[in-house]
């Protein structure tokens, strides 16, 4: 897996920059942004240009609520990042470490299966935790938690994965990690 740290970009410019011929979905983890991601949703609830699917759903941790869940949002059309609604996903990109932007070419039903089959992994003991790869914090460090193996299993059919990261020269910024599969 290629990995690659450059300044930072607003969400739309890196959609524009990397999406190409690819499905994009953006999965945001809700339980870091619990209340202003519940304020969202609502918002834009019955908007078709942007859908959410809970990725808990059908899960074993699939009672949990909305707003703690990895979330799948699914944009139809860029005009809606012109929205003025949508600064909540552009405050959340520049600020915070909690959104990421998958560019696959997996459709959407096959990516959902495929996502949903790591929320839980099981330990050589037998017991069964959860695993946060939705979480950037997490999946920066996926080469030190996941063996080379299981690395290009986790991103078979992910052709990137961008994520927001804190910039520790200057702590008031976030750069970018694009993880390319090779």
């Amino acid at each position: 897996m290629k990995r690659e740290i450059i300044p930072f970009k607003p969400i739309q410019r890196c959609i524009e920059d990397y999406q190409h011929n690819l499905n994009m979905y953006l999965i945001l983890d809700a339980a870091q942004v619990s209340d202003q991601a519940l304020s969202f949703i609502h918002e834009f609830q019955n908007d078709s240009r942007i859908e959410f699917y809970s990725l808990f759903s059908g899960t074993t941790e699939g009672n949990a609520p909305f707003e703690v869940a990895p979330v799948l949002l699914l944009i139809h059309g860029l005009d809606l990042f012109n929205d003025e609604r949508f600064n909540f996903i552009h405050q959340t990109w520049k600020d915070e470490q909690a959104l990421n932007i998958v560019l696959s070419s997996l459709d959407l039903t096959q990516f959902v299966k495929k996502m949903k089959s790591y929320l839980t992994v099981e330990f050589p003991d037998g017991t069964q935790k959860l695993f946060r790869w939705f979480d950037p914090r997490i999946i920066k460090k996926i080469n030190k938690i996941l063996q080379d193996e299981q690395v290009d299993e986790f991103f078979q059919g992910i052709e990137r994965w961008v994520i927001a990261i804190r910039n520790y020269q200057d702590v008031h910024t976030n750069q970018l990690m694009i993880l390319e599969h090779d």
